[in-house]
């Protein structure tokens, strides 16, 4: 009786398994596995209500502001007018990609991602401003999504004020390849 016992669990063990298997779904889209890339960027935050950067204290967001006026050919501003009113911040996203059964890595381009972003200076809060457009980064170095909108609160309440998020404020611009995740 008792060298019985381990053959009926095992029977029932392997029925239960066998059974299992059957009710799993097979995958018919191609897809193999699913991984989640992260993104950086370096961005200019506006529209702050006195609550930004210092510039005289933070000399990369006067350069970094400095920088971008030139690129739109406006440079006759007095870029202190703009003291508290502007932001540098980082930027960070999460694109999910999907390892496809031909080895490339779809990451649905033009499809949205969340943004978080987090002051660099001494800016108080990052509340009402706005982000300019920024590329943001892979690990590679390639921009694969750009970011740019409102901020709004982040859903945590315990972020800091000088943090903020912009759900949706990012479009993918790429696909990843095989290997460069």
């Amino acid at each position: 009786m008792s060298a019985r016992l381990p053959l009926c669990l095992g029977l029932i063990l392997s029925l239960g398994a066998a059974q299992a298997l059957a009710q799993t779904p097979a995958r018919t889209d191609g897809v193999m596995a699913c991984r989640t890339r992260k993104l950086v960027g370096y961005g200019l935050v506006v529209g702050l209500r006195d609550t930004g950067d210092h510039l005289k204290d933070t000399p990369f967001t006067l350069k970094s502001l400095q920088a971008m006026l030139a690129r739109s050919e406006n440079t006759g501003f007095d870029v202190s007018a703009y003291d508290s009113k502007v932001a540098a911040a980082m930027v960070t996203a999460r694109m999910r990609t999907c390892l496809s059964a031909d080895g490339s890595y779809d990451a649905k381009l033009d499809r949205a991602v969340d943004l978080e972003l987090s002051a660099m200076g001494d800016a108080k809060s990052l509340q009402g401003g706005a982000l300019l457009m920024t590329p943001l980064l892979g690990a590679d170095g390639r921009a694969y999504a750009i970011g740019q909108g409102v901020l709004a609160a982040c859903p945590d309440p315990r972020a800091e004020p000088a943090s903020a998020c912009v759900p949706d404020g990012g479009v993918v611009a790429r696909q990843g390849r095989a290997g460069r995740l």
